[in-house]
């Protein structure tokens, strides 16, 4: 897109992240984290018992766990992303 091969790139000490600046291309895993921030506080505005915010909110209690590594559940994303705190923290703002 701006005619810099990577040879160029390593030449010059270009950062990736300069080339996404200067294209105006988004990271896509910044991207794909942003959405599901935002995803994640829609669901947790709902106010009504609806399927998604049931599903997110669910613990199983009387289920007996496979061995191996247990699933992710939102609570433990929110250790590992702390903006998502943040939008559980404004959702009662709106």
């Amino acid at each position: 897109m701006l005619g810099i091969s990577l040879y160029t790139q390593v030449q010059k000490g270009i950062r990736s992240s300069e080339l996404r600046h200067r294209t105006k291309i988004r990271d896509a895993v910044d991207y794909a984290k942003k959405s599901k921030i935002r995803w994640a506080g829609h669901v947790m505005r709902y106010s009504d018992d609806r399927w998604t915010r049931a599903v997110t909110d669910w613990i199983p209690r009387d289920i007996k766990r496979t061995p191996g590594r247990p699933p992710r559940r939102w609570d433990e994303w929110r250790r590992y992303w702390r903006p998502l705190e943040e939008v559980d923290d404004q959702r009662d703002d709106r």
